[in-house]
């Protein structure tokens, strides 16, 4: 009954949506900043409950080419029926997506990936959107997704949970007049985006596991063959021991400089992570960690890169006398993009 009422909706929404679009003279797309209102279909929870959520997303649609553009949202969960309530969540949960959109005027296709956090809920985006008139956003799409954490504490859901979904999204479009070459130049600061694993990874209590990140580099200031860049973004870390088993998010910070020109790059940097709840509510923690690596750049935009990272854990706010790992050799292998 539940899936016969949300496909009912969905009929309702598209089909005059489709119907007003043929009424209106198709408009050149540009770069655009939009918000909107979004709701996974089909959406579970953690434990496999049934259930719907709404976020409110703010876009920015950065046009690179006639038939491609980016398109960088970050939304925010403003309400939720899960468990069988409808609740407003007392701490911020917020979606971060990244869309390549390929198309022309009003219909585009859209190709990307999705990250709930602190929920570390990852999904896939394969989507359509469409534009209806000079303002109105309409957007649908193919989520797939899953949770980063495994259930290994529970006997009825031992494994990831992973589900279906549907997206719908409806929102008003701001135009950004401006020339492509201020446009560009107003973005030079961003550098590029990567995903940094740790395989061998272990805790403040000498628990081991893994941990990976999502990093965001922005260029600080560069002469010749030289570089200095900043860095920050979200990390996710998942821990076991013989008998406990937990995970955390953590915001990682820091410094890099880079050497080198065309293809090859020395790097060597230093980096620090704040992590609020340092497994099962021991505290808040941070983390102080110098790198030393190299990275890649076969091309204009891919990037892979490889470091010698080795870690301190800090304790921040207790005193408390349990911090026996304070030392870890670890490395690093990542991947990413380069804007420019």
């Amino acid at each position: 009954m539940r899936n016969i009422k949300n496909i009912s909706a969905i009929a309702i929404i598209i089909f005059p949506l489709l119907l007003f679009s043929q009424e209106n003279k198709s408009k050149p797309f540009g770069n655009s900043f939009s918000v909107s209102v979004e709701s996974p279909l089909f959406f579970k929870s953690w434990y496999e409950e049934n259930g719907n959520v709404g976020f409110l997303n703010f876009e920015l649609f950065d046009k690179r080419k006639e038939n491609f553009a980016n398109s960088y949202s970050l939304g925010l969960l403003l309400i939720a029926n899960l468990y069988g309530e409808v609740y407003v969540p007392q701490q911020p949960i917020f979606y971060f997506q990244y869309a390549a959109v390929f198309g022309k005027k009003r219909h585009f296709f859209e190709l990307g990936t999705g990250l709930v956090v602190p929920e570390f809920l990852l999904n896939l985006r394969f989507g359509y959107r469409l534009n209806l008139g000079k303002r109105i956003l309409f957007r649908a799409a193919y989520t797939p997704s899953v949770y980063l954490e495994q259930h290994i504490d529970s006997e009825e859901y031992p494994s990831y949970t992973v589900f279906n979904g549907l997206s719908l999204s409806l929102g008003y479009r701001f135009g950004i007049k401006t020339s492509k070459e201020k446009w560009d130049n107003n973005w030079k600061w961003l550098s590029g985006m990567q995903l940094n694993f740790q395989p061998f990874f272990k805790n403040y209590k000498g628990y081991e596991g893994y941990y990976g990140e999502v990093d965001l580099e922005l260029l600080l200031y560069t002469i010749n063959d030289i570089s200095i860049k900043g860095l920050t973004g979200f990390g996710y870390g998942s821990l076991k021991s013989d008998y406990e088993r937990f995970a955390y998010n953590s915001i990682p910070f820091g410094v890099r400089l880079l050497v080198g020109r065309k293809n090859h790059f020395p790097e060597m940097g230093i980096k620090s992570a704040w992590i609020p709840i340092g497994g099962n509510s021991d505290g808040t923690f941070f983390t102080l960690q110098p790198e030393l690596g190299y990275r890649f750049c076969p091309g204009k935009h891919f990037m892979a890169r490889v470091a010698y990272t080795p870690y301190w854990w800090l304790s921040n706010n207790s005193g408390k006398e349990y911090v026996e790992q304070k030392f870890v050799h670890s490395a690093t292998i990542g991947i990413g993009w380069r804007f420019h």
